[in-house]
């Protein structure tokens, strides 16, 4: 039997510093889709939590499952290769395990590390087979942020999220541009969202901008590096307030 653990989310009230913690911390449930996902068994004695039912990482849709056990890395490792028998393909990176098989149009990977108390371990679920309108809405997405932001932008990373009524977008960036700019360019793409500067810090090697609109907050921190800048924001719409 599956020792399921159930964690209960407390609704987090969106503040400014809140937000910019979840900048670094948050992974969030994507936007509502017909996803049929594969339902993966557990070996015994596996505590299971959701960490994401359903996120959007550059256009590719996952979800993943975190999991604690007191059984050692080994076992976790044999139980998995047991039951999914010749399907499982095992590598190693950075010293830890990864088992990997496909079911239909997803790709399944689980990594297992080993804990004082026993082992710990994530398993990934990513849907290799994506419509041809989401692939061309992420595109298009991705190409609006580098036409808003200074040349020569490079966006590392894009996801989208969804959790409790509330739609987060959070983008990973670098640039060559200087601190002032990168905050000018970004304050004039947010104002097109609807959302106002509301507080910054005086740029050295780093600058924190907080922005609120209706329904809506968002946080930037933008950091010096050896060759320009490197960028993290995000935006958060709260959109059951915004259907009432």
């Amino acid at each position: 039997m599956i020792c399921s653990r159930q964690f209960n989310f407390q609704r987090v009230a969106i503040t400014g510093c809140r937000i910019v913690a979840l900048l670094v911390g948050m992974i969030g449930v994507a936007e509502g889709r017909a996803v049929a996902w594969p339902v993966i068994s557990f070996p015994q004695q596996v505590a299971v939590f959701q960490i994401a039912d359903e996120i959007e990482v550059n256009g590719m849709l996952m979800r993943l499952t975190g999991f604690t056990s007191n059984l050692s890395q080994s076992e976790i490792v044999a139980g998995f290769k047991h039951q999914l028998s010749a399907q499982v393909v095992e590598t190693t990176v950075r010293g830890i395990p990864v088992l990997g098989w496909a079911d239909r149009e997803f790709y399944v990977t689980v990594q297992v590390e080993p804990t004082n108390a026993g082992a710990r371990g994530v398993l990934a679920i990513t849907r290799r087979m994506q419509s041809l309108q989401q692939i061309d809405d992420a595109k298009r997405a991705i190409d609006k942020l580098i036409v808003s932001l200074p040349p020569g932008t490079k966006i590392i990373n894009r996801t989208v999220s969804a959790k409790y009524g509330s739609r987060a977008e959070t983008v990973v960036a670098m640039n060559d541009a200087s601190l002032s700019y990168n905050s000018e360019r970004i304050s004039e793409m947010l104002r097109g969202y609807g959302l106002m500067l509301e507080q910054s810090n005086p740029p050295k090697m780093a600058n924190t901008l907080l922005y609120r609109g209706q329904n809506k907050e968002g946080a930037v921190v933008i950091r010096s590096t050896p060759s320009g800048s490197s960028i993290i924001f995000m935006t958060i719409t709260d959109v059951g307030r915004g259907r009432q």
